[in-house]
């Protein structure tokens, strides 16, 4: 009767311990197919005036956008954060900006949304129009 339980016991752990793993992998596959598909390195290229401010320990600001997209729909930044990093200072400064802020969209000439930035010409247009709304001079 004993060896049945321990043998019962030890096939339900079997089955938990291959099942967690199982999720587990899941979970982590699943993860890295989002992170792979959210990243555009194509759009906005790194530019020589970024690298020389990293290079002199100047501060440099760059626009993080979080962006909602479904299929056959290109997309809205629904969060818009300028992070400031000062080398020198040794500071981080991040300021949200609301993505029903009015302002004119760059490009398109209109005033609307500054989010709708992005669903009209992407992290370009996106970029620019955050850079004469803010005056801040943020590089490509």
């Amino acid at each position: 009767m004993k060896k049945k339980i321990f043998i019962t016991l030890g096939i339900l752990l079997a089955i938990i311990v291959i099942g967690g793993g199982g999720f587990a992998y899941y979970v982590y596959h699943s993860v890295q197919n989002a992170a792979d598909k959210m990243y555009d390195s194509k759009s906005v290229k790194p530019s020589e005036k970024n690298t020389e401010k990293i290079k002199s320990e100047k501060p440099i600001s760059i626009l993080l956008l979080g962006v909602d997209e479904r299929a056959g729909d290109v997309g809205r930044s629904d969060t818009l954060i300028i992070l400031t990093l000062n080398p020198q200072k040794k500071a981080m400064q991040m300021i949200s900006i609301p993505r029903d802020t009015r302002t004119e969209i760059v490009g398109k000439g209109t005033l609307n949304k500054i989010n709708a930035a992005y669903a009209y010409g992407g992290p370009k247009m996106a970029l620019d129009t955050v850079n004469k709304f803010a005056n801040l001079g943020l590089a490509e």
